[in-house]
């Protein structure tokens, strides 16, 4: 887990395969450890941006974790919103939002509408509602997911800047760039802080609010104005 944070892809893939035999190799088989071992193989594959590989992996997680837990486990809930996410990765959303719709009233019923858990299906919730243009619905899910992950985990935690980058996102296409750039600012501290400069998260972050102070401070002095002549020239 720690590699794939850090980026270091290859090196996470070793050694989640090297767990991965182990346990199914032992002579009495913890199928919730497998299934949590699937279910990060498919989260590793979604960070590479390779969701179609990761489908399988996230889907032989939710069948090892109903058979060890059942279907009302979180655990479920917690697999099932990572095949959402590798589903949203392939543009499938309207199976990505079904899924995470019921993976959140799963959660809901077993841990309580204010669990931290809750929140990694608010945010993709709202990933979703955004690029179904809802930004109404979308803000409403970030809000609630920023809320609990800063509640449990404390403001500074990097899940709270990947929230934090989302809201920003969408911040930056209802035109409220000031909000945005604060939040892409506050998101680069936070995941740079965890992660380290070089991280690509970190560096879409600096960049984005790099991009909205240029387009700020080309509106405050506006075009250049166009010089007298003869002709007018076009623009």
């Amino acid at each position: 887990m720690l590699y794939k944070y850090l980026a270091r892809f290859e090196e996470a893939e070793r050694v989640y395969q090297r767990a991965l035999s182990i346990a199914r190799r032992a002579p009495r088989r913890n199928l919730s450890m497998i299934a949590s071992l699937y279910h990060n193989l498919g989260g590793l594959e979604h960070a590479r941006g390779r969701h179609a590989r990761g489908e399988p992996f996230a889907r032989l997680s939710i069948s090892l974790r109903e058979q060890a837990c059942g279907l009302d486990h979180p655990d479920v809930a917690t697999d099932m919103a990572a095949l959402a996410g590798l589903l949203d990765g392939q543009g499938r959303l309207d199976e990505a939002e079904q899924l995470y719709e019921r993976a959140l009233a799963i959660l809901e019923r077993q841990l309580g509408p204010e669990h931290a858990e809750l929140a990694t299906s608010l945010n993709n919730l709202g990933a979703v509602q955004y690029r179904r243009r809802r930004m109404v619905e979308a803000k409403r899910f970030y809000r609630r997911a920023l809320a609990l992950k800063q509640c449990a985990l404390g403001r500074e935690h990097p899940d709270v800047g990947v929230t934090l980058n989302n809201l920003a996102v969408l911040y930056k296409s209802t035109g409220e760039l000031s909000a945005a750039a604060k939040l892409f600012a506050r998101a680069g501290r936070i995941l740079e802080a965890a992660f380290g400069p070089k991280h690509p998260s970190v560096a879409a972050c600096r960049e984005n609010a790099r991009r909205i102070l240029r387009n700020q401070r080309s509106e405050l002095h506006g075009p250049p104005p166009v010089l007298a002549g003869y002709r007018k020239t076009k623009q």
